[in-house]
């Protein structure tokens, strides 16, 4: 009873509060008449004078000098005053303004109310049937007294609203308890009452104002926690946040409030999360996602097939903002669906996590067509069944994963999972690609539509195949996707011959799902590899025959996967099923690539992008095809030495070529192959700078074989000199000036070596070298700087010909410091006329070339 002895109490003092207020009201009034004249005038009346009295006639300068001088201070006084009083809030619109007092009063009363019921449980001073009569009686008199108050004050007050609420929640409270914990009623009756009870909250909503509301929505969700209640209730609390929700959403209907919006949005998360945290709710929750979102794009407009908004009608203690009004349907619309999209996202939680049931399965279908319908009739929604498919996509296969040791892993297929699942996802795709079909006829979204048509059934077999499946080749899956792909092709070939072409399109991606679906699940490895290669011919052929962008798109889209699989190899499952695995795989792929670049010639630019797909492939056939046979059989051995590096640096070299000339017949992402023919080829150069600092041989641990030029040597740095001369040849201008120093310092250095092998049969520095090594060594270095002299002056420029120069002077200084120092007699005057007269020649020859290069080379020389 101390709670109906507070209430009564502070409705006293609210009371004596307003009669209080209107005495010193009168108080105020009387003594601002007793006040005098000049110091009382406000500017109301001050303007009335002007309006009534006559303006008087101008009187003389001379007439004013006689007169009685006015106070200065006086009038200053008079007009800070009032300046005061004008800026003083009146006491009308003070009282409208929300107070803190208002809320925090609301909800202690509308907790005593709830903490009633709860006090008589605890202490059993009552009987059951008594407690809830009590409460009952309380939550009515509450409300009787909030009506009865502003016919007693004469006005209306947020207090007012706030005792309202908490005789809405009171009521809530007793409902729920003499369900819940009594039993005293069934479930339908209390539902019933409680729906009453709702539907009058929603009535006095718009009487009381933004409070009461406020008030309402917190206390009616909170009503569950604070009774109480047995965890296994938890279906019959979400049918009764259903309930609330749906109250808000109603008074939602008439004024929109962003807050009140989304305190439903958040009360509806909370109840289902807490029902994640048990089983009692599997198999139910869909459906209440389903209501919920039935809710939200219902009951703001009433109007399923409503496209603009509903109308608005303000309550008496609402106030009109431009929220509410004029911006109300944009408002509105965009809070549809974020609700939407917030509750498609909590079903993929809810398909994650909870195991697989018929009941479940059922659950989660009505949301698909919630959301089907909202992207129908409202345009914000369109996207909403492709995020829908996502979503299921992506729930259904994280079933089918599980962590262990820190690493993914497919779980085990249950026998109900994999018995269900193949139905349920054969309904589903049926249900999508319907009702897409419902919603192309028409919508002016024709691709949307008709691509999830298509997709959608190849989607849900690709999930059914992935989760109810332990992934193994199966042709009973393998059959049923071709005959899903025959559908696609009959559909396709009618809707071609109808010159629908914006839809036949999609159904040659859907015929290529299906297909590749069908690969997966017959073929593994290599198999699966060429498998999918092959189907670029056909693609080529329907792009030819039907000379259709989009089926071009499509074939580049499959050649674009091939090429991503096979350069991912390395980082993929290894193949182990015989010696020429990468023939088939790699050599297939290949060939499948040059009869659709073959069957695409009436196509250029479709058969141009083609063959550098082959050519791609090709590389990579040489690639692997080279280390199978290097490394005896093992194409991808965790080894990298100088062999490695000479593989690396010509696959990579010939790779950014081939991406550089990709980039000049590409259109649409030919600045994507530019920058990745870049960085291939700097990768490339890396590859040999490490070849050529760390894994020389001449220092390094790297053997040679005795084989004259037919070595590693050839590949290690004869390579990369005929790779640095194409990118000088044909590359864009920054990189071909490097390709071409590049170019000129290894093909020194491949000589170089060569001629250390050709003496020695081994590279190693710490052997001595011959006279006739040291010789050689001249000879050739002399030749190399004439030809680089004689080469740049007639065509190539200054730039071979200053590095002819570099290297004639690096030869001059060898031949007079190392050969020549122990030479003696004849043989050395006829080293030195022999150096001397090339060394004439060398200048006569500089001198003809002097008009192009003299400024340059008169300084090398």
């Amino acid at each position: 009873m101390l709670q109906f002895l507070s209430l009564a109490l502070a409705v006293a003092a609210l009371l004596w509060l307003r009669k209080l207020s209107s005495q010193v009201e009168i108080l105020q009034r009387r003594l601002q008449r007793l006040e005098p004249q000049g110091h009382a005038s406000t500017h109301e009346t001050t303007a009335t004078t002007r309006k009534t009295v006559p303006k008087p006639p101008p009187v003389p300068k001379d007439a004013t000098r006689g007169a009685p001088h006015t106070d200065s201070g006086t009038i200053a006084r008079l007009r800070g005053k009032l300046k005061r009083k004008a800026r003083k809030p009146s006491r009308e619109v003070a009282i409208q303004k929300p107070n803190w007092m208002v809320w925090l009063g609301g909800v202690s009363v509308a907790l005593a109310g709830v903490f009633l019921v709860k006090y008589s449980i605890d202490q059993g001073l009552l009987t059951p049937w008594t407690r809830v009569v009590l409460a009952i009686c309380t939550g009515f008199a509450m409300h009787a007294l909030a009506e009865w108050l502003p016919i007693r004050t004469g006005r209306r007050d947020p207090a007012f609203s706030a005792l309202a609420a908490a005789g809405s929640v009171t009521l809530c409270a007793a409902t729920l308890a003499a369900l819940h914990l009594y039993e005293l009623i069934p479930p339908l009756a209390a539902f019933a009452f409680l729906a009453i009870v709702s539907v009058a909250t929603t009535s006095l909503a718009l009487r009381h104002g933004p409070v009461f509301a406020a008030l309402g929505m917190i206390g009616s969700y909170a009503v569950p926690l604070l009774v109480g209640g047995e965890s296994g209730r938890i279906v019959g609390v979400l049918l009764y946040t259903l309930i609330v929700s749906a109250t808000i959403l109603l008074v939602i209907r008439y004024v929109y409030r962003a807050w009140l919006w989304w305190g439903m949005l958040a009360g509806g998360v909370l109840w289902w999360l807490l029902s994640t945290g048990g089983s009692d709710a599997d198999g139910y929750r869909g459906f209440y996602l389903a209501v919920l979102a039935a809710e939200i794009l219902w009951l703001p407009s009433l109007d399923w097939w409503s496209r603009s908004g509903v109308a608005n009608a303000l309550g008496a203690g609402w106030k009109a903002t431009s929220e509410s009004s004029a911006e109300y349907p944009e408002a509105i619309g965009a809070s549809i669906r974020s609700a939407l999209i917030a509750l498609t996202l909590m079903q993929g939680i809810s398909i994650a996590t909870e195991p697989f049931s018929v009941l479940a399965a059922i659950s989660w279908a009505p949301l698909v067509g919630v959301l089907f319908l909202a992207a129908r009739f409202r345009s914000r929604c369109v996207a909403l069944p492709w995020l829908s498919l996502a979503v299921h996509g992506t729930a259904w296969i994280t079933t089918a994963l599980k962590i262990e040791d820190s690493q993914i892993r497919w779980a085990a297929t249950s026998p109900e999972l994999k018995s269900g699942l193949p139905v349920f996802a054969a309904a589903m795709g049926s249900a999508y690609s319907l009702l897409a079909g419902w919603n192309l006829r028409g919508s002016k979204s024709v691709s949307l539509w008709a691509s999830l048509a298509v997709a959608s059934p190849v989607c849900w077999l690709g999930i059914a195949f992935t989760t109810a499946t332990d992934r193994e080749p199966s042709w009973e899956w393998a059959l049923a996707s071709a005959v899903l792909g025959l559908v696609y092709w009959m559909v396709g070939r009618k809707l071609f011959g109808d010159r629908q072409y914006s839809i036949a399109s999609w159904t040659v991606l859907g015929l290529s799902g299906a297909y590749s679906l069908a690969a997966v699940a017959a073929f593994r490895d290599a198999g699966l590899t060429l498998a999918l290669a092959i189907q670029a011919v056909p693609l080529a052929w329907l792009a030819v025959r039907h000379k259709a962008s989009s089926v071009e798109w499509i074939t580049k889209a499959v050649l674009g996967a091939i090429v991503a699989r096979l350069t991912l190899n390395p980082w993929l499952p290894s193949y182990s099923e015989g010696p020429y695995w990468i023939l088939w795989t790699y050599g297939g792929s290949t060939l499948a690539c040059l009869a659709a670049g073959w069957t695409a010639s009436p196509l250029p630019k479709l058969q141009r992008w083609i063959e550098a797909v082959a050519a791609h492939l090709l590389v990579l056939t040489c690639w692997l095809g080279t280390r199978q046979w290097l490394y005896g059989g093992d194409a991808f051995a965790e080894e990298y030495g100088l062999l490695e590096a000479a593989i690396n640096t010509a696959t990579w070299g010939a790779l950014g070529l081939i991406y550089y000339w990709r980039s000049q017949v590409s259109e649409q992402i030919s600045a994507v192959y530019r920058w990745a023919s870049r960085v291939v080829l700097a990768m490339a150069l890396w590859s040999y700078a490490v070849a050529l600092v760390f894994l020389n041989p001449l220092w390094g641990n790297e053997s040679i074989a005795e084989t004259r030029v037919w070595n590693l040597l050839l590949l290690a740095y004869g390579a990369p000199v005929v790779l640095a001369y194409l990118t000088r040849r044909f590359y864009e201008p920054f990189g071909a000036r490097l390709a071409g120093k590049v170019a000129a310092l290894a093909l020194f250095a491949f000589v170089s070596l060569e001629i250390r092998h050709l003496w020695q049969q081994a590279l190693d520095i710490s052997l001595p070298a011959s006279d006739g090594e040291m010789a050689t060594y001249s000879v050739v270095w002399l030749c190399m700087a004439v030809a680089a002299i004689l080469s740049g002056g007639m065509r190539f420029g200054p730039g071979v010909y200053r590095a002819g120069m570099a290297l004639l002077l690096l030869t001059t200084c060898k031949v007079f410091l190392v050969d020549m120092s122990g030479l003696t007699g004849l043989l050395r005057a006829g080293s030195f006329m022999g150096l001397g007269l090339s060394l004439l020649g060398l200048a006569y020859l500089h001198q003809r070339f002097g008009q192009v290069n003299s400024p340059s080379a008169g300084a090398d020389s």
